[in-house]
């Protein structure tokens, strides 16, 4: 857990060892020299702190940030790496984490080391880590980096490499914790960033994946054929088919650690093993997940056919009582049910609700659905009508708020990809919404024939807000007893 807050009041034009005032852009904190800074209060970092479930990026920003930054940032070496909590907002500036309790801030804290919430420049927190320590044009490192870019923001992605690993194992692994995941992913970049080594490895006898697969099926007593190890098969035999590559991918790390490694096949045996049994996790929730969104065929929702406009959005909602397992693969079976499907809505067993963007398309759709869930999680709470707030760009914003805090609003500016999260598995300590789920479908349905119909304006909000406004007026006056407007109400 971050340490308690305290109001920062640090006057660091005084210092001189600021690099520029806020950022114009979402990002609102000051920029320092960070080996200054750290020299200047000669501080000693006690945790690196992250998001749940770090991506590749932050997780080789965590490696990196050990091995490069040792001189410039003591106590780096031996910091564990700790996850923010979905719920714990940033209001210090994160060099006043660092400065009162040694916390490094990375992929999180909206600073120089985190990537998220600004769409002016492509890169990811591994990027602005290796910038800071002035080793972002290391050859190895480099090609490291182009490749962890290009999956955390095109998601480029192939067969079992590690960004796809990373993902599967943040979920499914039996030892997924932060410390886990990246002494798992350390094994193989300390070995592909030593000195001594080559990449990628053409010797037929370093090169045994399948050999390594087979070996774990037998021990294990499990055939090819389970259907949970179908696809985890069928990758490995892609795999197998393939040249050595500059790809890193469980093949060509597997290779890597059979020739530079000192335990060789052994030592990739071990690294491999934590990695099959996540995707075996994954496929058999996948498959559940299936089987649950099956049950739905008959709630998808869709706008009524209209002669005048094309556009045909549609809706899938996946009640709890489908959730029972808490599944976590609904997003990949929607894909792969619903060839046309625009949005999933998916409640959780404790009645957290996430609404998913299915198609890559502009933004502008799911925030105007992200303003009316805001305005309505307001509703539902019980405030009253002249203190909600309804601001076009204020509800529109890719962060959490404080007005609606239970809802996170996602939104990826290079892909078009996004969503809408209510105490997600990576924001596990929020409130669930005070919003039924039959309401959820109803405001997303009402934002759609409007957006489509006048577009995703600041009028056609206006409009939806008034509506909803005098809608609201009207209920609380037909409420027996109801002397305050912003009584929890239904949807209508």
């Amino acid at each position: 857990m971050i340490a308690k807050e305290t109001p920062a009041v640090f006057d660091w034009q005084q210092l001189g060892i600021f690099t520029g005032k806020p950022e114009t852009s979402s990002r609102r904190r000051f920029k320092v020299n960070l080996a200054t800074f750290v020299a200047t209060f000669a501080l000693v970092v006690k945790k690196i702190v992250t998001h749940f479930a770090p991506h590749l990026d932050e997780l080789l920003a965590a490696i990196i940030v050990r091995m490069y930054g040792k001189d410039a940032l003591p106590g780096i070496e031996t910091a564990p790496i700790e996850v923010r909590k979905g719920n714990t907002s940033v209001r210090m500036d994160p060099t006043e984490y660092l400065r009162q309790y040694g916390h490094l801030m990375i992929g999180c804290g909206e600073w120089q080391l985190d990537e998220h919430g600004d769409g002016n420049e492509a890169v990811c927190a591994a990027d602005l880590v290796a910038r800071e320590l002035g080793v972002k044009n290391n050859p190895k490192l480099k090609r490291l980096l182009d490749f962890v870019r290009r999956e955390d923001l095109e998601g480029h992605t192939t067969a079992l490499d590690l960004a796809q690993c990373v993902k599967v194992m943040n979920f499914h692994a039996k030892r997924r914790q932060p410390k886990h995941m990246e002494a798992w992913l350390a094994t193989v970049i300390h070995l592909y960033l030593s000195d001594d080594t080559t990449f990628p490895i053409v010797d037929p006898k370093c090169r045994v994946l399948p050999q390594l697969y087979a070996r774990w099926l037998d021990e294990n007593h499990f055939k090819s054929t389970d259907p949970n190890l179908k696809h985890l098969t069928r990758l490995v035999n892609v795999l197998a088919k393939q040249p050595a590559s500059i790809l890193f991918d469980a093949a060509e790390c597997t290779a890597l650690l059979c020739a530079h490694h000192p335990d060789g096949q052994e030592a990739a045996y071990r690294w491999l093993v934590p990695m099959f049994e996540a995707f075996m996790a994954k496929q058999a929730d996948f498959l559940l997940s299936v089987t649950a969104l099956e049950c739905q065929k008959t709630e998808i929702l869709r706008p009524q056919p209209r002669s005048h406009i094309s556009e045909c959005w549609q809706v899938v909602t996946v009640p709890r009582q489908f959730n029972n397992g808490d599944l976590k693969s609904l997003n990949a079976a929607a894909r792969y049910l619903y060839r046309y499907l625009d949005f999933l809505i998916v409640q959780r067993p404790n009645s957290a609700t996430s609404i998913l963007q299915q198609k890559a398309f502009s933004g502008d759709m799911l925030r105007m659905i992200a303003r009316g869930i805001r305005l309505e999680e307001q509703i539902a709470e019980g405030i009253p009508s002249d203190e909600l707030t309804d601001d076009f760009d204020t509800l529109g914003a890719p962060r959490r708020l404080d007005c609606a805090s239970r809802w996170y609003l996602f939104i990826n500016e290079h892909n078009n990809g996004g969503a809408l999260f209510n105490a997600a598995f990576t924001q596990p300590e929020i409130k669930p919404t005070s919003i039924i789920l039959e309401d959820i479908a109803n405001v997303i349905h009402d934002i759609i024939l409007r957006v489509v119909r006048t577009g995703a304006t600041e009028s056609t909000w206006s409009h939806y807000v008034l509506q909803r406004r005098n809608r609201l007026d009207r209920e609380c006056t037909a409420k027996p007893g109801c002397n305050k407007l912003g009584d929890v109400v239904k949807f209508a």
